[in-house]
């Protein structure tokens, strides 16, 4: 992810964080958070009451049941969203499945009844050009790596009319926390919502 100055002032790096937009995807950050283009930020690059951060989500792995993973990276590819191989048809430019063996149980708080063991596959859609083919401009990056837990693109289900929650920018222990990017995760019954939250004081 680039640090765009209008939010690290110093610290930050505009080229870096536009170099990493072009390759991958931008978030507009101000105003009316969105995940942009790179017409609309070029339509407000100039303007101080817009900010943009660029990010490339480079790879995925999947974890062990305690969270464990032994996973080497190459930031060949700009992907869009992961999905199980049942969701969606995979496209030429995706990236293969990968497939692991999962199992669960009820007295997990992840699951409400024992799950398999079941394969299951995963696979990322494409953002830019074809899996292996993006490439960042040689040279020298101010940017910060994240590594995040996400879900499966649209794995929710929708049902029993519509609920809303607040989050007050505190953690598990009431601490109010800094500036930065935060995916929150919400689970329902057996569905679970991951969305990306930005905390701007």
């Amino acid at each position: 992810m680039g640090k765009p100055e209008g939010v690290w002032g110093a610290d930050g790096d505009d080229a870096t964080n536009e170099r990493i937009g072009y390759a991958g995807r931008w978030w507009r950050m101000t105003p009316n958070p969105v995940n942009s283009s790179d017409s609309d930020y070029e339509a407000h690059r100039g303007d101080p009451d817009y900010i943009y951060e660029g990010y490339l989500l480079f790879d995925f792995f999947v974890t062990g049941s305690l969270g464990s993973a032994d996973a080497g990276f190459a930031t060949e590819s700009s992907y869009y969203v992961l999905w199980w191989e049942h969701q969606r048809a995979r496209g030429p430019c995706d990236s293969p499945a990968r497939w692991s063996t999962v199992v669960g149980y009820a007295g997990d708080s992840a699951y409400d009844e024992d799950i398999g063991p079941v394969d299951i596959g995963v696979y990322a859609e494409i953002e830019r050009l074809c899996e292996g083919e993006t490439t960042l401009p040689a040279g020298t990056y101010n940017c910060r790596f994240i590594l995040t837990e996400e879900s499966f693109h649209q794995s929710g289900v929708v049902s029993g009319g519509h609920r809303r929650t607040t989050w007050d920018g505190r953690d598990s222990s009431g601490r109010r926390l800094g500036p930065g990017l935060f995916f929150l995760r919400l689970e329902t019954g057996s569905s679970v919502h991951t969305r990306k939250v930005i905390l701007l004081y």
